[in-house]
């Protein structure tokens, strides 16, 4: 078949007439370009020249080297709160609870696990869950759920300062680097000015409690849970 082929030089389109030869066998296709033409390439591109290349049919458009797939890399979710910059900052979570109790059937079915951003929330529960039996208070830091999406609570979530985890409560349990008794919290949390009963008798003596007692600052919430690290190697 007869073909023609195209090339620039100096803003003029010049058509040059080429014997296009399909071989089979890998044969070398005849280059559509005069020595001439080349020369004057070369003359207006000086590198070609360096890298001594020769112009065939296959060559005069370069082919970009194909690039591994990268699969796409998940958000940092380990702190991935919808609420204000602040939530977003948060450096530690708090659970309430009793060992070894893995949440209602609603929170197994959504894989959810309610947690608070004040350690005051998680003592009430834990002192709560004693009538159950062995009262805990977990606490996970930003790192310990790194990659896992965290999204605003429920609708008392400005009263608890809830948050959603989504782990399965025991997960979540697992997770956590930090825990102490109800008792060792209530302790430190009195010595900071928030104070939580030895005894409360339903979840529904929580929400008084709560509303009587203070919010600790994210500075004073750094410092609670040294107090526990460090009442824990005592």
């Amino acid at each position: 078949a007869v073909g023609a082929s195209t090339l620039v030089l100096g803003g003029a389109v010049v058509a040059i007439p080429v014997l296009m030869l399909i071989i089979a066998g890998g044969a070398s296709i005849p280059s559509p370009y005069t020595e001439e033409m080349l020369e004057t390439m070369r003359n207006r591109y000086p590198r070609l020249n360096n890298q001594h290349q020769s112009w065939s049919a296959s060559e005069d458009v370069p082919h970009p080297q194909p690039q591994p797939l990268r699969a796409p890399q998940p958000p940092d979710q380990g702190n991935c709160s919808n609420n204000s910059d602040q939530d977003r900052e948060r450096h530690y979570y708090f659970r309430g609870t009793s060992v070894g109790y893995p949440g209602n059937e609603s929170l197994q079915q959504l894989r959810i696990t309610p947690v608070s951003t004040q350690p005051g929330v998680a003592t009430a529960f834990a002192v709560e869950s004693k009538r159950f039996g062995e009262g805990i208070v977990y606490i996970a830091s930003k790192h310990d759920l790194t990659g896992i999406l965290i999204t605003p609570g429920s609708v008392l979530a400005q009263l608890e300062h809830e948050m959603a985890v989504h782990l399965l409560p025991l997960e979540f349990a697992a997770r956590a680097s930090v825990n102490t008794s109800p008792e060792a919290s209530r302790k430190i949390l009195a010595s900071m000015g928030v104070h939580i009963p030895a005894t409360i008798y339903s979840k529904s003596d929580i929400s008084s409690i709560l509303a009587q007692n203070r919010v600790l600052t994210d500075a004073e919430i750094t410092i609670f849970v040294g107090r526990v690290r460090l009442e824990g190697e005592q």
